[in-house]
């Protein structure tokens, strides 16, 4: 009996840990990445993820930088203004072509604009 358990155990922890893709459960959208210049640097790299959901009615931004850190933004103006989720820093927004360079303390991040494809659907 213990050798069988230990036999379909494995298979067990498979199926449990497996993500559910029955009709009706949602896929997350998938992690677009952005150009962005961390902790001060000058120069932009597309090394940092975007991930939007929906909380309480409001679109948000999530920002993960490749060392596990993130930001949080609210959307707001159909993706004209950004505001910070966590209240953390200050945003301060300028246009940089078509796209939006939004910067949170010494992070810069060049997000699409309201005119891109990306700025406004989730």
């Amino acid at each position: 009996m213990r050798t069988l358990l230990c036999m379909a155990l494995p298979l067990l922890l498979v199926t449990a840990c497996s993500k559910d893709t029955a009709a009706g459960s949602e896929e997350p959208d998938p992690l677009k990445t952005v150009p962005c210049a961390l902790a001060g640097s000058k120069g932009f790299t597309a090394q940092c993820g975007m991930e939007r959901s929906e909380v309480d009615g409001k679109s948000i931004i999530t920002l993960r930088h490749p060392d596990g850190g993130f930001r949080r933004l609210v959307q707001l103006d159909g993706a004209k203004r950004y505001a910070a989720a966590d209240g953390s820093d200050d945003v301060e927004i300028e246009l940089n072509g078509a796209e939006i360079e939004v910067t949170l303390g010494e992070d810069h991040y060049l997000m699409p604009g309201p005119g891109s494809t990306d700025a406004g659907a989730r």
